[in-house]
């Protein structure tokens, strides 16, 4: 799971028991990306991925 940053109401939500309870929070695969500018055409969509490969990969996966 991604999200983008800012994201406002993130401590009150990651503090809560039932976000304690997903699955996925529970095997680290929660990830943030930066805001990123997508209006920007073909070197915006390259960030954009660049931002995704880069999170995708500080998660952990499983063996």
């Amino acid at each position: 799971m991604l999200h983008i940053e800012p994201f406002t109401q993130g401590d009150k939500l990651f503090g809560t028991p039932l976000w304690q309870a997903m699955p996925f929070v529970k095997a680290k695969r929660f990830e943030a990306l930066p805001s990123i500018w997508t209006y920007g055409g073909v070197f915006s969509i390259e960030r954009l991925a660049e931002s995704i490969t880069q999170a995708l990969l500080r998660l952990d996966m499983p063996a």
